[in-house]
This record gives C-alpha cells, structure tokens and sequence, in this order.
C-alpha cells in the first residue's frame, strides 16, 4: 500500500509576512489609482462622442 501524504498548507514566515504588510497597500493603492484614471479616460472619451 501506498503511504498517504497529507498536504499542509504554506505558513508564512515572519519575514513573508512583514513583506506583504508593506506590499499590500502599495498594491492596493495602485489598483485603486490605475482603476480611477481608466474611468477618468472612458468618461472623457464617451464625453467627446455623445
């Protein structure tokens, strides 16, 4: 019979974690600005067509 190998789940170290702390906003904060110019620019562009 074959041994069963129980998959665990990756644990983040402390070094990963402060990583992504410091990361996540900076992620999230671009998204955000790169999302309100793309309405910025379709608003503006529909503005010129109708």
């Amino acid at each position: 019979m074959k041994a069963i190998q129980i998959q665990q789940s990756h644990v983040m170290s402390e070094k990963e974690r402060k990583g992504l702390l410091v990361i996540s906003p900076i992620i999230i904060g671009s998204a955000v600005y790169g999302a309100s110019c793309a309405y910025a620019v379709v608003t503006h562009f529909f503005g010129l067509m109708f």
